[in-house]
């Protein structure tokens, strides 16, 4: 058990993340019997993990702080923010109004210690400071920890705080795809050896324009309103442009070069960003009326489902082998 703790990914939490947007995916189009079953997955799952994780905060500082300091596995630590939220907006869509503030008490103060406490020592201690090669899909989970703040306030009807963060998340988006465009022209680096994060990217655009309907949806902020939801829509665009280019990296990994797909962490950041990509085009169809992006948002949705289950499916027989040795 403590190696288990010792060794817990930064990003372990992105299985909650997979499967709570998933769930509200469901809730969504009408299927709330499967988002229960999600929510009591998720809701399981986050309790586990929190406990593994203040064992480590307590048992394993040295490996801790390595991460912390670690550019290539830092910014794991935002899934903690996100997966919190994420479960959080499955319960609030299941009726459970009270669990918003959940969020606000856990997940808000994580988002800011990660904000003025880890990135500050990444860049002023760090072992090695981080440099354009290291920059991949992993970063852009310190924008979807933000938007994740601003669909919980929402939530909330604190409109101006909403906004504030979904802001902060899109120009973040924005410095971080200018670095990892600098990083794939300015370096080596085959389609070998693209992780699953890379969809991260595609995620990050995803809860961008789900914040933005919430924001509009909340009804809190009408002059702002026009602009948040032509603003996501441009960002939804954008995500859905980057679908058929990550779909061509994965491809040629796994069909041209025939790397094996054996179970990672990482694969939860494929599922993530299509359940995300579902339940933010069908939050765009209700602002803006549209039974295309309805038609969308449902088929992605089915097609999450089953990389969840495919997924999950690894990782059991994954488990399963390690326990027979």
């Amino acid at each position: 058990m403590r190696r288990i703790v010792t060794g817990l990914p930064p990003n372990a939490f992105s299985f909650l993340m997979a499967t709570g947007i998933l769930g509200t995916a469901f809730v969504t189009v009408g299927l709330a019997p499967i988002g229960i079953v999600l929510f009591v997955i998720a809701t399981g799952g986050l309790l586990v993990l929190l406990a593994a994780l203040v064992a480590r905060v307590l048992t394993a500082t040295t490996a801790l702080a390595a991460d912390l300091r670690d550019p290539s596995r830092a910014f794991g630590f935002w899934t903690v923010v996100a997966a919190f939220d994420v479960v959080v907006a499955l319960g609030h869509a299941l009726g459970i109004g009270w669990i918003a503030w959940l969020a606000v008490a856990v997940a808000v103060p994580v988002w800011a210690a990660l904000t003025y406490g880890m990135l500050p020592a990444l860049v002023l201690r760090a072992y090695r400071r981080p440099s354009a090669k290291d920059v991949d899909g992993s970063w852009f989970l310190w924008v979807v920890a933000t938007q994740s703040v601003s669909i919980i306030a929402s939530l909330l009807s604190a409109g101006i705080v909403a906004f504030s963060f979904w802001g902060v998340g899109v120009v973040l988006y924005f410095l971080l795809a200018g670095l990892l465009t600098a990083r794939f022209l300015g370096t080596r680096r085959g389609p070998g050896t693209v992780a699953p994060t890379a969809w991260v990217v595609m995620g990050a655009t995803a809860i961008s324009a789900l914040a933005a309907a919430r924001i509009v949806q909340s009804g809190e902020l009408p002059v702002v309103a026009p602009f948040v939801l032509g603003a996501g829509l441009v960002l939804w665009a954008f995500g859905t442009w980057c679908v058929p280019f990550l779909i061509v990296l994965g491809v040629v990994r796994y069909l041209v070069r025939r790397e094996p797909i054996r179970y990672e962490t990482g694969l939860w950041s494929v599922v993530f960003p299509l359940g995300m990509y579902a339940t933010a085009t069908l939050a765009l169809a209700t602002a803006l009326g549209s039974p295309l992006l309805s038609g969308i948002g449902t088929a992605v949705l089915w097609i999450a489902a089953l990389a969840w289950i495919a997924v999950a499916g690894i990782g059991a027989a994954t488990g399963i082998r390690r326990l027979r040795r």
